[in-house]
């Protein structure tokens, strides 16, 4: 299992959330604009181009505007909307972290063992024989147990 982008993971929840301005896709958040991106390739099929999946080419610049914009990756667009090779490279780190945290089941915030809620305060993904064998590894803080008058019933 490669760690690559170990140190970009938790930032892509992130910047799914960072806020888009003025590009053609209509979303208001990196978030929404890779959905619109995935619908357009789902629904166009074959007929997709990737040259100009909204309409304009260099439509990747709205995303990388965006993450300068929220201080992810540095650098002022020029007139054309390009950032130094540097700060794009960073920012498809960014992009290819979100796509990896778009994938991942959302941890539920709280657990049950037994007869006791625990709520989870951190989670990751554990790789437990080095072979790419995953599993949940939570760190939790227990809360109430439940009260007398219902033993073992859970909300």
């Amino acid at each position: 299992m490669s760690n690559a982008h170990a140190p970009l993971h938790p930032i892509g929840r992130q910047v799914l959330d960072v806020p888009m301005h003025d590009d053609d896709s209509g979303a208001t958040t990196i978030r929404g604009y890779l959905a619109a991106l995935a619908a357009a390739v789902w629904g166009q099929g074959e007929e997709f181009s990737g040259k100009r999946p909204f309409g304009n080419s260099g439509w990747h610049r709205h995303v990388f505007a965006a993450l300068a914009d929220a201080g992810m990756i540095d650098g002022t667009p020029d007139k054309y909307g390009r950032l130094s090779d540097a700060a794009e490279d960073r920012g498809r780190d960014l992009i290819a972290a979100a796509l990896k945290a778009l994938a991942e089941p959302v941890a539920p915030n709280q657990v049950w063992i037994n007869d006791t809620a625990y709520e989870v305060l951190e989670w990751d993904w554990r790789d437990i024989d080095n072979e790419g064998t995953t599993t949940w590894h939570l760190y939790a803080r227990e809360l109430d147990t439940l009260p007398d008058d219902e033993p073992g019933e859970q909300p």
